[in-house]
């Protein structure tokens, strides 16, 4: 499958590619307020491990585009003011899921510098209507933590995911990091949600 460029109101999602390593590391992985998490299930101990860790998952998302038709895409303004001091606004798509979860796994991050600009409610709202209108995905889920990431839960809530309720992510319980928040929405879910936004013919 082609790996489809998305537009938002404000932004292109394009797909991962191998130059956005550098930045996504930098400003996602290598960031410590963000990339605690992400340490759960990958390698962030080192800025080597982090560039590694990184080209891993745009790897991951290039393979999963070619041999399933999802995958995951960076963040860029719509207005192509792409400068020296934010030429990766982030990232956001769709991985193999990590135990507990079962089906395709949401995962997003945003540069700090950019947080609280919506940029991240905007990115999965349009990759979660790809994936349920040019995929036969039956469901989306994804996590965050129930106190260190209320931002993120504002944000799959208002792009239309339902908490389901705690789960130890990972070996978040071992790790200090306790349970975390559990988000998930079907097909049928989202369907009738994009009904329910339709205006009215009468």
């Amino acid at each position: 499958m082609n790996r489809p460029t998305l537009q938002t109101q404000r932004f292109i999602l394009r797909p991962l590619q191998a130059s956005d390593t550098a930045h996504m590391a930098e400003v996602i992985f290598g960031d410590p307020d963000i990339g605690w998490r992400f340490g759960l299930v990958a390698d962030t101990s080192s800025p080597d491990a982090i560039l590694e860790t990184t080209a891993h998952w745009i790897e991951e998302a290039n393979s999963n585009w070619a041999a399933k038709g999802w995958g995951a895409w960076a963040i860029q303004p719509r207005d192509g003011n792409v400068t020296s001091e934010h030429p990766f606004l982030g990232f956001c798509g769709f991985f193999d899921p990590d135990p507990p979860i079962e089906d395709h796994e949401l995962a997003y991050g945003i540069a700090k510098a950019r947080w609280g600009q919506g940029i991240a409610t905007e990115a999965a709202t349009a990759a979660l209507a790809f994936l349920f209108q040019e995929t036969e995905t039956r469901q989306a889920e994804t996590v965050c933590h129930p106190t260190i990431n209320l931002g993120s839960s504002r944000v799959l809530q208002k792009a239309g995911m339902r908490l389901r309720g705690q789960i130890d992510y990972c070996g978040s319980v071992a790790a200090g990091h306790g349970l975390f928040n559990h988000f998930s929405i079907d097909r049928a879910t989202w369907l009738n949600r994009q009904a329910s936004t339709l205006p009215s013919s009468r």
